[in-house]
């Protein structure tokens, strides 16, 4: 279910409270990070609106509980001058807490959907076809 908040304007958010210097931040995961773009792209085009853009939130929401992190969602709408419709957008905001004594943060943010047609194909067959933004909002 999406619960919407008409407080924040920014997609994919991580909050995350600034670690102690003493800390190390864990290596990036190659792997791992591509595993994720590709359970991503495995839902479809994720353009705004549609199935594939829903499952991939709910992907989210239950990827970022799992990590014990507060999950909400910011709704509003996009007008598509070439449909000439209104599309419902909704950002997905994950927060973590750190040391309440800290005032510092860090905010990580990125785009989850995928583009509604391909403008520049090279096969202009394909142009009007959604993309599945594997190099993009997947990434």
């Amino acid at each position: 279910m999406i619960r919407c908040s008409k407080y924040l304007l920014i997609p994919l958010t991580l909050t995350l409270g600034c670690l102690p210097k003493e800390v190390t931040p864990p290596e990036f995961d190659g792997v791992r990070a591509y595993g994720y773009l590709v359970r991503q792209v495995e839902f479809g085009p994720r353009v705004a609106g549609t199935e594939a853009s829903r499952a991939c939130r709910e992907y989210f929401y239950e990827h970022f509980r799992s990590l014990n992190m507060q999950v909400d969602s910011q709704c509003t709408t996009f007008f598509d001058p070439y449909s000439k419709t209104d599309s419902p957008l909704v950002n997905v905001i994950a927060r973590f807490r750190g040391d309440a004594e800290d005032s510092l943060a860090l905010i990580l943010m990125a785009h989850y959907d995928s583009r509604p047609r391909t403008d520049y194909a090279i096969d202009t067959t394909k142009r009007n076809q959604p993309i599945d933004g594997a190099n993009d909002g997947a990434s």
